[in-house]
């Protein structure tokens, strides 16, 4: 039986418009986002596990 958690993210504008979304598999530790799509600028990504969301900014050079 697999009881692994899949953790939803969110990639957000300034201007609160998501930009991508996905489901992230706890066990996997770590992940690639790939932000070649996305235009220069600074964005949010929320991570949520349960009630609890994380939220952290990020710029594309």
């Amino acid at each position: 039986m697999d009881n692994r958690q899949c953790i939803p993210f969110s990639v957000y504008d300034l201007l609160g418009r998501k930009v991508n979304a996905k489901l992230l598999q706890r066990a996997e530790g770590k992940m690639d986002l790939d932000v070649s799509r996305l235009p220069v600028g600074m964005y949010l990504i929320s991570v949520r596990k349960g009630s609890k969301e994380q939220i952290q900014n990020f710029v594309v050079h």
